[in-house]
């Protein structure tokens, strides 16, 4: 695969245009997030995986808030289904939640 991934945690403009230009309803957007991902994170600590399911809802929440890095992992960790697939997709979409976690938490304190 290449170097680190150079995009965002959290693509602002992408964000911005789902939330129509709001701020309010683009915080109410990542705060949301930040429960659906704070759930995922806490499963996968809990079990060493994630169901398929949870994965998908994750997946469609990250791209709400333009957040790429975990959508994909969240992606992967949904067609993993299961086994060993599952474990070893866990750990990524972990550090995926945990980037747009600080991102999001950035953006809200800094009012970005």
């Amino acid at each position: 695969m290449g170097g680190p991934d150079a995009r965002p945690a959290i693509d602002l403009d992408a964000l911005g245009a789902r939330a129509f230009g709001d701020r309010v309803l683009r915080d109410d957007l990542l705060r949301l997030f930040l429960v659906e991902a704070g759930a995922v994170v806490a499963a996968i600590e809990a079990a060493g995986a994630i169901e398929p399911e949870r994965a998908h809802r994750l997946r469609g929440a990250a791209l709400a808030i333009g957040a790429a890095r975990v959508a994909e992992a969240a992606q992967a960790a949904e067609l993993a289904k299961g086994g060993a697939h599952a474990i070893s997709a866990a750990a990524p979409l972990m550090s995926a939640c945990r980037e747009a976690r600080d991102a999001i938490e950035a953006i809200l304190t800094n009012d970005v």
